[in-house]
């Protein structure tokens, strides 16, 4: 082969070569979508934790604060304060990235969202359910404070690690366990028009988490009572009485922090 056809040739081969890796280029900026909103530490915060408590019993985060977290971008102002799910999605994402020292496996689907709150500072408050396979865990609340720099800077709450080892297939059903309720707790279940019962995990700092019922039960002369049986013997766990109203049952929740509280908690 001379060396005028060699360069040829190398030359065609060359252009190929480029012309397949612009082609290649163009398919995949045609098929790659992005999401409208992606979260993560920008390049211009670099993230800090001030402090952080643990539960004792189980090692969850109590309370941790500082610079945690913050969207890669800042919010549109015609966004804020208008659409909540914004905060919301910071809220679970900020949790995602902690997981491990959270100890939830899969917070995105361990984490409900049941309240958010922007106060008079526009500071925001996300409240978040636990949930374990969509069976809600008792008593088991995270609330994420966002400021109005977008960034989360305080979160904490009462939960559980993710419950991993619990059989959630109930030994009883519903009907079951009225009627165990009721040779347990016969005043305050018999002729009960209100009953309910739902499956909830059940844990306490004796006992390892469980399923069990949560029965609403009463009347208008014993009041209100919310009693947990075992899923699974019938045993009764424990009865809780309820604030009633005229009109309502109220639960009593963990008060949702002001932006005000937190400036006094932060300098603490």
């Amino acid at each position: 082969m001379t060396l005028v056809k060699f360069i040829t040739v190398v030359n065609v081969f060359i252009t190929l070569l480029f012309s397949q890796t612009n082609a290649f280029a163009e398919v995949r900026s045609e098929t790659t979508t992005v999401k409208p909103y992606l979260y993560a530490q920008p390049s211009d915060m670099k993230p800090s934790i001030k402090s952080i408590q643990h539960d004792p019993e189980n090692g969850t985060v109590s309370l941790i604060k500082g610079n945690l977290f913050a969207p890669i971008e800042i919010i549109n102002p015609d966004q804020r304060n208008k659409d909540k799910t914004l905060y919301q999605d910071i809220a679970i994402d900020f949790i995602e990235s902690y997981r491990h020292l959270f100890k939830l496996n899969q917070p995105k689907k361990e984490l409900v969202v049941i309240r958010t709150q922007i106060d008079n500072l526009d500071y925001k408050h996300i409240r978040l359910q636990q949930v374990y396979k969509s069976i809600p865990v008792w008593d088991s609340e995270l609330i994420v404070h966002i400021n109005t720099d977008e960034i989360v800077y305080l979160a904490g709450g009462h939960y559980i690690p993710t419950p991993d080892n619990i059989l959630l297939t109930p030994s009883i059903s519903k009907k079951d366990a009225f009627e165990y309720a009721l040779k347990q707790v016969p005043k305050l279940v018999a002729n009960c028009s209100r009953c309910s019962a739902k499956l909830i995990i059940y844990y306490d700092s004796d006992t390892s988490p469980r399923l069990a019922y949560l029965i609403e039960a009463g009347s208008q002369f014993s009041g209100t009572y919310q009693l947990i049986l075992d899923a699974h013997t019938g045993n009764l766990i424990t009865q809780l009485p309820r604030i009633q109203t005229s009109s309502q049952i109220i639960r009593q929740e963990t008060p949702i922090i002001t932006s005000s509280e937190v400036a006094i908690k932060l300098s603490e």
